[in-house]
């Protein structure tokens, strides 16, 4: 009961805090372009182009990111350094918790911040080629800075390589296969986390 409380606080402040930071751009300096806040920040319906094409991307992308992430996390890093070790061993118990974890906490904030806000402005800025490469980069340094210390460098960068690929994909599944709706990378990135979740309370 604890865990699930525990994770419901930290979770919805991290979602404030990436919102305030998002909102607080929109309205100094995107509130004139006469879209709403969630217009521009993509949490809208998506409109899917191509639905064979969108399945391939949505289900290989899992795929290519859960195969060797389940083998990195089996045979190369310490489980204990990841954020889902929190569930090891917890069998059932920890649904709830997980959902939290990985559809609010990790799922919905952070495709808010880096899908939504830093993917589309940087997109604006630079193109999408660029700047859909430059998010995924952050996306992924952002989990090698917080690896670093417990992980090793090696490890680190290995796991800034994979999340950078997931951060590619989800940028390019938003942008050019749903209309601009972050709602595709928010139920890939979630779902992700919610199988390495799943891994961890089964071992």
């Amino acid at each position: 009961m604890m865990m699930g409380l525990d994770l419901i606080i930290s979770a919805l402040i991290q979602l404030v805090l990436f919102s305030v930071i998002t909102f607080g751009y929109w309205l100094l300096l995107r509130r004139k372009s006469h879209r709403s806040f969630f217009q521009w920040l993509g949490l809208k319906k998506p409109v899917i182009t191509g639905r064979r094409r969108f399945v391939f991307w949505f289900i290989g992308s899992i795929i290519a990111l859960c195969v060797p992430g389940f083998f990195m996390t089996a045979f190369v890093l310490d489980g204990n350094v990841l954020a889902s070790s929190q569930f090891y061993g917890a069998g059932l118990s920890a649904v709830f918790p997980a959902l939290v974890y990985s559809l609010l906490q990790t799922g919905l904030s952070e495709e808010v911040f880096f899908r939504g806000f830093l993917g589309k402005e940087l997109s604006r800025r630079f193109g999408f080629a660029l700047g859909n490469v430059i998010q995924a980069s952050l996306f992924g340094l952002l989990h090698a800075v917080m690896l670093a210390g417990t992980a090793g460098t090696v490890n680190a960068l290995a796991v800034a390589v994979l999340t950078a690929f997931a951060g590619w994909c989800m940028g390019f599944i938003n942008e050019k296969l749903s209309g601009g709706s972050i709602v595709p990378s928010w139920l890939m990135h979630g779902l992700v986390n919610l199988l390495s979740c799943f891994y961890m309370m089964f071992s």
